[in-house]
């Protein structure tokens, strides 16, 4: 029983579906309700991978990711007025600003996110510390 009348579940995706949805989107949200040490939602990841900026509900080190990187923006977990708000700017955003977020993503994908770059990194540290 959906209480909001203008928000509707669309069911689920498979992978191969979510690869042509996503990059249609304008900006996603990513809402970490209770904060976890260093937790970072996998969504983060995927987001930035399809150039989709986004809007993080939450605190500590994924919220200071989004910020450093230009990511998106961040507003506190369960402030819905705040995103309200930031809905209503993002709406009005120019294209030069949008597109520049969405850069941001794409180089965050490819450099401080990417996989082989975070292993390489790691083996590194491992073989200089051993």
């Amino acid at each position: 029983s959906n209480k909001i009348r203008n928000v509707s579940y669309k069911g689920v995706l498979t992978k191969s579906e979510l690869d042509l949805t996503l990059p249609r989107y304008h900006f996603a949200l990513v809402p970490l309700k209770i904060y976890i040490y260093w937790a970072v939602p996998s969504k983060i990841y995927e987001l930035a991978s399809y150039g989709v900026p986004m809007i993080y509900m939450g605190e500590g080190e994924v919220a200071s990711l989004v910020i450093d990187h230009n990511l998106g923006y961040t507003i506190k977990p369960q402030d819905f007025t705040s995103l309200e708000k930031m809905l209503k700017v993002i709406v009005k955003m120019d294209p030069r600003s949008y597109e520049q977020l969405q850069r941001s993503c794409l180089k965050a994908s490819t450099g401080v996110f990417s996989f082989e770059k975070q292993i390489r990194a790691f083996r590194n540290f491992i073989n200089n510390e051993i």
